[in-house]
C-alpha cells in the first residue's frame, strides 16, 4: 500500500513538474514574441522618423532651390546700371 501511495505522489510530482515545465516554456514564448514585435515597431517607427527627416531635407533643399532660381531671375531682369 505504501509503495502504491509513494508511486502515486510520484507520478503527481513528475505531472506537476512537467505542467509547470511547459508553462514556463509557454511564458518564455509569449516573451519572446512580445519583445520581437516590440522591437519591430520601434524600428519601424524610427524608420518612419528617418524618411520624414530625409523628406523634410528634401523639401528644404528644394524650396531654398526654387527662391535661388527666383532671385536669379529677378536679377536678370533688372536694367545693367549704365556706366
Amino acid at each position: 500500500m505504501t509503495a502504491t501511495k509513494e508511486a502515486n505522489a510520484k507520478a503527481i510530482a513528475d505531472t506537476t513538474s512537467d505542467i509547470v515545465a511547459a508553462n514556463d516554456a509557454r511564458k518564455d514564448a509569449v516573451e519572446n514574441e512580445y519583445m520581437r514585435r516590440k522591437d519591430a515597431i520601434r524600428d519601424a517607427r524610427a524608420n518612419v522618423r528617418a524618411n520624414d527627416a530625409a523628406n523634410t531635407a528634401a523639401v528644404v533643399s528644394s524650396v531654398a532651390s526654387t527662391a535661388g532660381d527666383i532671385a536669379n531671375a529677378l536679377d536678370s531682369t533688372k536694367p545693367k546700371p549704365k556706366a
